[in-house]
């Protein structure tokens, strides 16, 4: 589980030593990193605790996709970043952003990320459909560049 903290640039480290559980401490050095976030006009993955971002530098650069699993745990999966394309998200990353929205959300029509939702008259559920050509999406929606 990851829980992150924001403190005043005043504060100064707590000391650990002396903790058994804790065999040493280093400081990381400071990375200079530039995200950018993906979600939909209305705010569908944020609205399911979903985050996509695009993200630049550091050691973890490339795609972040995390998914709730739990109370209090997310699951993250990744992917690298393609030059040639750099705002096209990864297309095994739409695939699991359609399969939990589709999961999650009432049936009506998404305008990003590639993807469209419909509903099967047959049963009455809905779909998740990708972007195949015959379902016209608008480009992406990006938000918080910058970030």
């Amino acid at each position: 589980m990851e829980r992150k903290f924001d403190v005043v640039e005043s504060t100064v480290s707590p000391s650990f030593e002396g903790i058994a559980a804790i065999a040493h401490v280093d400081k990381s050095p400071v990375e200079s990193l530039d995200a950018t976030y993906f979600d939909t006009p209305g705010q569908d993955l944020a609205r399911n605790k979903i985050t996509l971002r695009r993200r630049t530098g550091g050691h973890d650069a490339g795609w972040h996709l995390k998914l709730p699993s739990g109370p209090e745990a997310r699951t993250e999966v990744r992917a690298p970043l393609d030059a040639s394309e750099p705002d096209t998200v990864p297309g095994e990353l739409r695939d699991v952003v359609v399969a939990e929205l589709g999961q999650r959300r009432p049936v009506r029509a998404v305008e990003d990320l590639g993807l469209a939702f419909g509903a099967d008259p047959g049963d009455g559920y809905e779909r998740a459909l990708p972007d195949d050509g015959q379902h016209h999406v608008p480009q992406l929606a990006r938000h918080g560049v910058g970030l």
